[in-house]
């Protein structure tokens, strides 16, 4: 009899397979007909990523606990708009990364399914976690569109990347095997052996024929590195830092920290690499809005291997523990750019949910958009990234750190890059 285990890695190698095979379709394949999400089906479950985060007032009702027009409150909401085949009541589990807001004490996650609460989510450690709702395993949904909401209280958005819905309890994916495996593999005394997996790969700078402005990096791997999406009210001054893992000190990892304003990186975008030792540390006065943070490693060397060891780090805000043993990686490229005007990067070939941040020396300025390419465009970008930007001068230290949408078990992978020269 087959060992669970194997039969998960054996799904994860298919549908790598099938991602990877699924660009030499023609384009008319992706077009954007739906507002739902993204969906993997394995099995009798149906995962859905690439959620919609967006800061506002959700109206609820105190006595009932569903969402009403009695009152209302500010909150940080990650949207996830599902389709289901049949309505009935679905096992519920979620790819979060669990956060502490105070000692010991988690944020707090809201779970509402089209408009009626259900509770919070079971958080137990503060890192990704796959975890159902304190109490409840079931949520009931109707057949066609549905919308679940997971919302909490500034700074920090719920950093929610996967949703799981099965109507079978024994198809729940439980454990996430890839990143346990890449967490295990960057510890300092961990022994690394080269396999055959899909990142295990060697970028490779080309050139495009027939076109003297653009400029193309094959084989990039995909791998997920530390980032979150930050809201601030009003103004405040925050530090955020990183230290060691137990029983390793402060030059085992070499970290590198971006805090930037997501809608004015010209004026509010903060680096570090050099607080402790090789540990990093930004402190700043952020203005009110919305702002990304971004740790990578400083180096790229260990992103081809079998599970990318650049390092596992504790990460704190204002003093206090945020995350522990979360992983840094993330491959940089270095792009400079000579050409003005409209400047487009974006992946193609991936096996994996790539994401691209964008850099001018040292500052951070801009993410890419998976899954998207806006109307009046017609083509959806699957498991690939874009980012189209107009400039009026060159950029001669412009960098891409391509890393993975989120730590869910599919998206670790590779991508060919493109951006203009």
């Amino acid at each position: 009899m087959i060992k669970k285990e194997v039969m998960r890695k054996i799904l994860f190698i298919l549908l790598s397979l099938m991602t990877c095979f699924s660009y030499g379709q023609n384009k008319e394949t992706f077009s954007v007909q739906s507002s739902a999400c993204p969906k993997q089906m394995i099995g009798n479950l149906t995962v859905f990523v690439n959620p919609v985060s967006s800061r506002g007032i959700v109206p609820y009702s105190v006595k009932s606990r569903s969402m009403s027009n009695e009152s209302s409150v500010a909150v940080l909401k990650t949207t996830f708009k599902v389709e289901v085949e049949q309505s009935g009541d679905y096992y519920l589990l979620a790819n979060t990364l669990s956060t502490y807001v105070q000692k010991d004490k988690f944020q707090k996650i809201s779970v509402y399914v089209n408009g009626m609460y259900q509770g919070k989510l079971n958080n137990t450690e503060a890192d990704w976690e796959i975890i159902g709702i304190k109490g409840k395993e079931k949520v009931s949904l109707n057949k066609g569109s549905n919308e679940i909401v997971f919302s909490s209280s500034a700074p920090f958005y719920p950093e929610i990347d996967a949703v799981q819905l099965t109507l079978d309890k024994s198809s729940l994916i439980t454990t996430n095997a890839p990143y346990n495996a890449c967490k295990a593999l960057a510890a300092k005394d961990a022994v690394t052996e080269k396999t055959k997996e899909s990142w295990e790969v060697t970028p490779i700078e080309g050139k495009i024929v027939g076109n003297a402005n653009a400029t193309v990096w094959q084989n990039v791997p995909t791998v997920y590195t530390y980032h979150r999406k930050i809201s601030v009210t009003s103004k405040e001054k925050m530090e955020i830092h990183t230290t060691p893992v137990e029983s390793e000190d402060y030059y085992d990892v070499d970290t590198y920290m971006y805090l930037y304003k997501i809608d004015d990186p010209y004026h509010y975008s903060w680096t570090n690499d050099d607080f402790i030792g090789y540990h990093s540390k930004i402190e700043a006065t952020l203005p009110a809005g919305e702002y990304y943070l971004v740790i990578r490693a400083k180096q790229s060397d260990y992103a081809s291997q079998y599970m990318p060891r650049q390092g596992l780090v504790n990460v704190y805000c204002n003093g206090a523990l945020l995350n522990e043993n979360v992983p840094i990686s993330g491959y940089l490229i270095d792009a400079p750019v000579r050409t003005t005007g409209i400047l487009n990067f974006f992946t193609n070939k991936t096996s994996a949910s790539s994401q691209l941040f964008l850099i001018d020396g040292d500052r951070m300025m801009y993410n890419s958009e998976p899954y998207t390419y806006y109307p009046p465009a017609d083509y959806g970008w699957l498991d690939g990234s874009r980012k189209k930007i107009t400039f009026r001068r060159g950029v001669p230290n412009w960098k891409v750190l391509v890393t993975t949408t989120s730590a869910w078990w599919i998206c670790f992978g590779k991508c060919d890059v493109y951006a203009p020269v």
